[in-house]
Protein backbone atom coordinates (compact mmCIF):
# COMPACT_ATOMS: atom_id res chain seq x y z
CA UNK A 1 0.00 0.00 0.00
CA UNK A 2 2.51 2.43 0.95
CA UNK A 3 4.43 1.52 -2.53
CA UNK A 4 1.14 2.72 -4.59
CA UNK A 5 0.94 5.84 -2.23
CA UNK A 6 4.00 7.19 -3.16
CA UNK A 7 3.54 6.15 -6.74
CA UNK A 8 0.21 8.15 -6.61
CA UNK A 9 2.29 11.00 -4.81
CA UNK A 10 4.73 11.22 -7.44
CA UNK A 11 2.26 11.35 -10.10
CA UNK A 12 -0.12 14.42 -8.78
CA UNK A 13 3.61 15.92 -8.15
CA UNK A 14 4.55 15.25 -11.85
CA UNK A 15 1.33 16.75 -12.95
CA UNK A 16 1.82 19.93 -10.85
CA UNK A 17 5.20 20.22 -12.32
CA UNK A 18 3.88 20.01 -15.69
CA UNK A 19 0.64 22.62 -14.83
CA UNK A 20 3.30 25.19 -13.32
CA UNK A 21 5.47 24.74 -16.46
CA UNK A 22 2.34 25.51 -18.56
CA UNK A 23 1.38 28.32 -16.25
CA UNK A 24 5.45 30.32 -16.69
CA UNK A 25 5.18 28.91 -20.15
CA UNK A 26 1.95 31.36 -21.04
CA UNK A 27 3.00 34.06 -18.55
CA UNK A 28 6.68 34.01 -20.04
CA UNK A 29 5.40 33.61 -23.70
CA UNK A 30 8.31 30.77 -24.09
CA UNK A 31 6.12 29.50 -26.20
CA UNK A 32 7.05 32.48 -28.74
CA UNK A 33 11.12 31.57 -28.51
CA UNK A 34 10.49 29.93 -31.83
CA UNK A 35 8.78 32.76 -33.47
CA UNK A 36 12.14 35.30 -31.80
CA UNK A 37 14.74 32.37 -33.12
CA UNK A 38 13.86 32.49 -36.55
CA UNK A 39 13.32 36.41 -37.28
CA UNK A 40 15.34 37.62 -39.54
CA UNK A 41 15.06 41.22 -38.36
CA UNK A 42 18.58 42.49 -37.63
CA UNK A 43 17.12 45.58 -35.85
CA UNK A 44 15.49 42.93 -33.39
CA UNK A 45 17.74 43.03 -30.02
CA UNK A 46 15.68 39.29 -29.46
CA UNK A 47 16.27 37.37 -32.23
CA UNK A 48 18.14 34.21 -32.01
CA UNK A 49 17.05 33.49 -28.77
CA UNK A 50 19.90 30.76 -28.19
CA UNK A 51 22.70 33.28 -29.51
CA UNK A 52 24.82 35.55 -27.92
CA UNK A 53 24.24 39.13 -30.33
CA UNK A 54 26.24 42.11 -30.32
CA UNK A 55 24.89 45.49 -31.71
CA UNK A 56 27.17 46.99 -34.69
CA UNK A 57 26.38 50.20 -36.24
CA UNK A 58 27.57 52.75 -39.07
CA UNK A 59 28.56 55.41 -37.42
CA UNK A 60 28.76 59.14 -38.75
CA UNK A 61 30.32 60.85 -35.50
CA UNK A 62 28.58 63.79 -35.41
CA UNK A 63 29.31 64.70 -39.31
CA UNK A 64 26.65 66.02 -42.09
CA UNK A 65 28.54 65.32 -44.93
CA UNK A 66 26.86 62.26 -45.67
CA UNK A 67 29.95 60.22 -44.35
CA UNK A 68 29.20 56.75 -42.39
CA UNK A 69 31.73 54.38 -40.90
CA UNK A 70 31.90 50.82 -42.04
CA UNK A 71 30.36 48.38 -40.05
CA UNK A 72 31.44 48.32 -35.71
CA UNK A 73 30.85 48.55 -32.29
CA UNK A 74 29.08 52.26 -31.38
CA UNK A 75 32.13 53.95 -29.94
CA UNK A 76 32.72 57.74 -28.50
CA UNK A 77 35.89 59.77 -28.21
CA UNK A 78 37.06 60.06 -24.41
CA UNK A 79 37.05 63.92 -23.03
CA UNK A 80 40.23 65.25 -21.58
CA UNK A 81 40.39 63.73 -18.01
CA UNK A 82 37.69 61.14 -18.20
CA UNK A 83 38.30 57.67 -17.32
CA UNK A 84 37.94 55.00 -19.32
CA UNK A 85 34.93 53.52 -17.72
CA UNK A 86 32.79 57.08 -17.40
CA UNK A 87 33.55 57.13 -21.29
CA UNK A 88 32.05 53.96 -22.11
CA UNK A 89 28.96 54.96 -19.77
CA UNK A 90 28.62 58.40 -21.61
CA UNK A 91 28.86 56.32 -24.82
CA UNK A 92 25.65 53.88 -23.49
CA UNK A 93 23.44 56.96 -22.19
CA UNK A 94 23.87 59.14 -25.04
CA UNK A 95 23.87 57.05 -27.87
CA UNK A 96 22.49 53.95 -26.83
CA UNK A 97 18.82 54.71 -24.52
CA UNK A 98 17.81 52.44 -22.62
CA UNK A 99 18.29 50.01 -19.72
CA UNK A 100 22.04 48.67 -21.09
CA UNK A 101 24.85 48.91 -18.07
CA UNK A 102 28.68 48.25 -18.42
CA UNK A 103 29.89 45.28 -16.91
CA UNK A 104 33.31 45.61 -14.98
CA UNK A 105 35.55 48.61 -15.05
CA UNK A 106 38.62 47.24 -17.60
CA UNK A 107 38.12 47.36 -20.92
CA UNK A 108 37.88 43.80 -22.38
CA UNK A 109 40.36 44.38 -25.11
CA UNK A 110 42.07 47.44 -27.00
CA UNK A 111 42.21 48.18 -30.82
CA UNK A 112 45.38 50.33 -32.57
CA UNK A 113 43.83 52.30 -35.49
CA UNK A 114 46.56 53.26 -38.07
CA UNK A 115 45.14 56.61 -39.75
CA UNK A 116 45.37 57.41 -43.16
CA UNK A 117 48.57 59.54 -43.95
CA UNK A 118 46.35 62.65 -44.96
CA UNK A 119 44.21 62.58 -41.79
CA UNK A 120 47.89 61.51 -39.90
CA UNK A 121 48.99 65.02 -41.26
CA UNK A 122 45.75 66.81 -40.33
CA UNK A 123 45.54 65.32 -36.62
CA UNK A 124 49.37 65.61 -36.09
CA UNK A 125 49.13 62.16 -34.38
CA UNK A 126 49.28 59.29 -36.50
CA UNK A 127 46.49 56.96 -35.05
CA UNK A 128 44.11 56.55 -31.65
CA UNK A 129 43.45 53.80 -29.38
CA UNK A 130 40.15 52.02 -29.51
CA UNK A 131 38.85 50.29 -25.90
CA UNK A 132 36.06 47.71 -25.39
CA UNK A 133 34.01 47.32 -22.73
CA UNK A 134 31.29 44.61 -22.33
CA UNK A 135 27.72 46.37 -22.27
CA UNK A 136 24.33 44.07 -20.54
CA UNK A 137 20.63 44.92 -22.00
CA UNK A 138 18.55 44.93 -19.17
CA UNK A 139 14.69 42.92 -20.13
CA UNK A 140 12.82 45.56 -19.16
CA UNK A 141 13.33 48.27 -21.70
CA UNK A 142 13.76 48.51 -25.30
CA UNK A 143 17.04 49.63 -26.89
CA UNK A 144 16.48 52.79 -28.16
CA UNK A 145 19.67 53.66 -30.67
CA UNK A 146 20.44 57.94 -31.37
CA UNK A 147 19.67 56.86 -35.32
CA UNK A 148 20.97 60.14 -35.95
CA UNK A 149 24.24 59.41 -35.07
CA UNK A 150 23.75 55.19 -36.60
CA UNK A 151 22.10 55.45 -39.47
CA UNK A 152 22.30 51.88 -39.83
CA UNK A 153 22.28 49.32 -37.04
CA UNK A 154 22.25 45.33 -36.50
CA UNK A 155 21.88 42.73 -34.01
CA UNK A 156 24.33 39.87 -35.16
CA UNK A 157 26.01 36.87 -33.87
CA UNK A 158 29.51 35.96 -34.35
CA UNK A 159 29.03 34.23 -37.51
CA UNK A 160 27.09 37.59 -38.78
CA UNK A 161 29.53 39.60 -37.03
CA UNK A 162 32.60 38.06 -39.27
CA UNK A 163 30.86 38.46 -42.41
CA UNK A 164 29.69 42.32 -42.15
CA UNK A 165 32.52 43.72 -40.19
CA UNK A 166 35.45 44.45 -42.11
CA UNK A 167 39.12 44.34 -40.59
CA UNK A 168 40.70 41.23 -39.81
CA UNK A 169 42.23 43.31 -37.53
CA UNK A 170 39.39 44.88 -35.13
CA UNK A 171 37.96 41.49 -35.24
CA UNK A 172 40.48 40.02 -33.48
CA UNK A 173 41.04 42.83 -31.14
CA UNK A 174 37.18 42.23 -30.37
CA UNK A 175 36.68 38.50 -30.11
CA UNK A 176 36.62 38.23 -26.60
CA UNK A 177 33.23 39.60 -27.54
CA UNK A 178 31.86 35.96 -28.01
CA UNK A 179 32.25 34.00 -25.40
CA UNK A 180 29.77 31.62 -25.67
Amino acid sequence: MAEEEQLNARKERKQEWQNKATQLAKRYKFDDAEKIEGDVDEKNEKRLADKELVLVVKQRYGREDGYQSPWQFPEISTRQGEPLRQSAERCVGELLMGDVSIQGNAPISVFTLRYPKPMADAKKKSGSKVFFYNAILGAKTAIKLNTTEFPEYAWVSAEEFVKRVPGTNYRSAVRTSFLQ
